[in-house]
């Protein structure tokens, strides 16, 4: 029997039974000889009834009371961070949602989003284990900064946090916005060093059209990708316009932060010739994004935002990195190769590793560094002047040389080409278009090849379309061009026939 109770009560039934068979059988007296007995036996059974029934009875408290415990450690993992212990996503909700309810006063209420930037970076660094240990000290500082009434929880993803706060004004609000920032900017104990991390607020403070936990919620997270977008490290107010006019642009971030990866970026090649002897005198690196869902997408908008975010360094050492292997592909296949400019951002030169990347590079696919040159901008050459040219001194060190792109449309001054350790000036293509019609155009040309050619640099047009363009530009002085008179921008393949039998540039 699976009962004991229901064991014990047959028990008890076979004594009576057995009791009632002898009075029959042989009479009342021999049946109450045994009287004694049974009603012994009787004693014992009921006896062992109730302690069967009283120790069920126990048994079925003991596993209710673990079906408690149960439910209790289902409904804390339910509601409950496991890495820093801190209340999660759907806790917060219901908490705020339980704080909204009570009358607001004279007082603001709002929800603090906090993004840590670069986290799948820092992932990688410290590892799952080291993680946990890094979110659960940012956990303790956020304690440190909130009042005793805040409530601090995780984000509904795993790099964010929330705080929902009661103060007395917005000042205060943004108040704790900075001190969270200044709090985070103090370096994290990680192992036996420490580690840098910054990250990106969004303030969204309740009113009637953030009333809802999770409208203030969602609104918060909106300020704070764009706290994000706008290069991380510092905090941002919601406004109701924000949901709308960057759908776009934050699509296009978080994209581009999986475009490396996914194998999205890609490298062109636009033939740069010597008119003269109408030979191949070099290529032109340029960088492409095609996106499965937003197609191609120009690098006058992508570029900016890789700067923004911080993620310009990483991909210029990608396309370092492309060239160098596509120059190697190209000679193992018996082609004569030329050297191939790159662009970099005024970032690489100024905040990035350019240096060591393009010896990395260079050593890596035992690449001679004659065939590489790199092409800065006048932008880079307005803010922090000495220590780009200290950094281009570097290279050209390296036996890289460098090319001033786009001369001609930004900060240009004798002073700046005279400084720059450069060995060609690009004339702008904006010069370019109009020369044969522009008095202007034609005197800014004629001005620049000739100062170029007294300080020993070469001069290539960028541009050219025309015959009529080219024919100016030679009479001019300007034998380098680049253009579709010669040549949209190729794909790897496609460059090889231009390598066939062509000869370098010569001094």
């Amino acid at each position: 029997m699976n009962d004991p109770r229901v064991t014990a009560i047959m028990i008890t039934m076979l004594v009576i039974a057995s009791w009632l068979i002898l009075y029959i059988e042989y009479g009342a007296a021999i049946a109450m000889d045994m009287s004694s007995l049974s009603l012994l036996l009787l004693s014992v059974g009921i006896y062992t009834l109730l302690w069967l029934s009283w120790r069920q009875q126990r048994a079925w408290q003991q596993r209710e009371a673990g079906w408690q415990d149960k439910l209790a450690e289902l409904e804390s993992l339910a509601f409950e961070d496991e890495q820093t212990s801190l209340p999660n996503y759907s806790a917060f909700l219901q908490q705020v949602s339980t704080a909204l309810e009570a009358p607001i006063g004279s007082g603001v209420q709002g929800v603090v989003a906090i993004q840590i930037d670069r986290f799948d970076y820092v992932h990688e660094v410290v590892g799952h284990d080291g993680l946990q240990e890094l979110l659960q000290q940012i956990s303790h500082r956020l304690q440190q900064v909130g009042a005793h009434t805040d409530v601090l929880a995780r984000g509904a993803q795993n790099d964010s946090f929330l705080i929902w706060h009661y103060c007395h004004t917005d000042a205060d609000l943004e108040l704790l916005a900075n001190k969270i920032l200044d709090i985070m900017e103090e370096p994290f104990a990680f192992q036996s060093s420490s580690m840098m991390l910054y990250v990106s607020i969004g303030v969204c403070r309740r009113n009637d059209e953030s009333n809802t936990a999770k409208l203030l919620c969602e609104n918060a997270i909106t300020a704070q990708q764009m706290a994000h977008v706008r290069g991380g490290g510092q905090w941002n107010l919601y406004h109701p316009l924000m949901g709308h006019e960057n759908t776009d642009r934050f699509y296009m971030h978080n994209a581009l932060y999986h475009a490396l990866a996914n194998n999205e970026l890609y490298v062109v090649y636009q033939p740069q010739v010597d008119a003269l002897n109408n030979t191949l005198a070099g290529f032109e690196a340029l960088l492409r994004w095609r996106n499965p869902s937003m197609g191609e997408i120009s690098p006058a908008e992508f570029i900016p935002l890789a700067e923004e975010i911080g993620l310009i360094s990483d991909i210029g050492r990608w396309t370092i990195g492309q060239v160098c292997m596509q120059q190697v592909q190209w000679q193992q296949q018996g082609n004569a190769i030329v050297p191939v400019a790159i662009n970099v951002s005024p970032i690489q030169i100024t905040q990035g590793d350019l240096v060591d990347d393009l010896e990395d590079q260079l050593a890596r696919w035992n690449l001679e560094a004659k065939y590489l040159e790199i092409e800065v901008t006048e932008s880079c050459l307005i803010n922090g002047l000495d220590e780009a040219v200290s950094t281009l001194q570097e290279v050209r060190d390296i036996g890289i040389e460098i090319a001033i792109d786009d001369f001609g449309t930004g900060y240009s001054s004798l002073n700046y080409l005279k400084r720059l350790p450069g060995n060609k000036v690009k004339i702008d293509r904006a010069f370019v278009q109009e020369m044969h019609e522009d008095a202007d155009d034609q005197a800014i040309i004629q001005a620049v090849i000739s100062m170029s050619s007294q300080l020993g640099m070469h001069v290539l047009a960028e541009g050219v379309e025309t015959e009529q363009q080219k024919e100016l530009l030679m009479h001019l002085g300007c034998n380098l061009m680049q253009g579709y008179l010669y040549s949209k921008p190729l794909l790897p393949a496609d460059c090889e026939t231009w390598l066939t039998g062509q000869v370098f540039f010569q001094d």
